[in-house]
């Protein structure tokens, strides 16, 4: 498999918030929200490894901004790091208000997806557009090992 870089795997969809996809104070409903995030991060982790992969988690979802009813909301996702079989997307949510061009940060996320492995390939390779994004993928492997077991207990204890 041939290494890409970040910007190779960036996906962005568009779309205006409708009223049956708002709640009860006319902002976009977050699992509305969540639903075109893993729609775009899907479409980037295809283009990174070109198998098939399946959501394991969202890492951290941030609603910094409501996204009001009659703006649009432009996901952009990339990869941020790999694993052997993991891929970590990174997630960029703006909303415009269209009728007068303002633009806002509205939501940050990752997402980790597993790739379905296929016969006979190697391992997902990636490569760092930037030096912070080769530090952040070495602390990504730490946070991996220590938070993620310590997760996993707490999961499997019985209330």
């Amino acid at each position: 498999m041939s290494t890409k870089t970040c910007s190779q795997t960036r996906a962005i969809q568009a779309r205006r918030i409708f009223p049956f996809d708002v709640n009860m104070h006319n902002t976009l409903f977050g699992g509305n929200l969540t639903r075109i995030i893993d729609d775009c991060a899907s479409i980037t982790v295809s283009r990174h490894c070109r198998r098939l992969a399946v959501t394991a988690s969202v890492d951290a979802m941030n609603y910094l901004k409501p996204l009001p009813l009659g703006h649009s909301v432009c996901v952009e996702t990339y990869i941020s790091g790999t694993g052997k079989k993991s891929v970590e997307v990174f997630c960029k949510v703006v909303g415009e208000d269209v009728l007068n061009g303002e633009r806002y940060l509205a939501a940050t996320s990752f997402w980790t997806f597993v790739a379905l492995p296929r016969e006979g390939e190697g391992d997902l390779q990636w490569m760092p557009s930037f030096q912070k994004r080769m530090k952040r993928y070495s602390s990504a492997a730490a946070t991996k090992n220590v938070v993620r077991p310590a997760w996993s207990n707490l999961v499997d204890k019985k209330p």
